[in-house]
């Protein structure tokens, strides 16, 4: 995957609330049928964070306000998730980060966040086949 659609793509699994790593994992998987590796989250967060678009607090990520109103612009010209993510990356493309000294990702931390992940999405089948009994 590109670079700046594989930073559209982590930043769109932020989103604009505060959320837990396996809860960007979740989201993740659901645009995109898989989860960033390591290696690519961990520059995606620390590339969004420098070119201001996300801020870390703790253990929650979100996305700043500009980088909210670049997401809505571009969903004002999308038709559908696909184009969103395609429009997002070519925006991207004309960020420049600076080193704000954003905090990568440990591997410890990534760890967490699968085990949370996968806990996540065994919690939700449980849920949806309890729904449907």
């Amino acid at each position: 995957m590109d670079r700046h659609k594989l930073l559209a793509w982590v930043l769109l699994s932020v989103g604009d609330q505060p959320r837990h790593l396996g809860e960007v994992l979740l989201r993740a998987d659901g645009i995109n049928k898989a989860t960033p590796s390591l290696d690519e989250l961990r520059d995606s967060l620390v590339w969004l964070e420098n070119a201001g678009c996300i801020k870390r607090e703790g253990n929650l990520f979100k996305t700043t306000k500009a980088a909210a109103q670049l997401r809505n612009a571009c969903e004002e010209r999308s038709q559908n998730l696909f184009d969103l993510w395609t429009l997002l990356a070519s925006e991207l493309r004309h960020l420049v980060p600076q080193d704000n000294g954003a905090s990568p990702l440990t591997e410890v931390e990534y760890d967490r966040g699968i085990n949370d992940f996968r806990a996540r999405g065994a919690k939700m089948l449980r849920e949806y086949f309890e729904d449907d009994a």
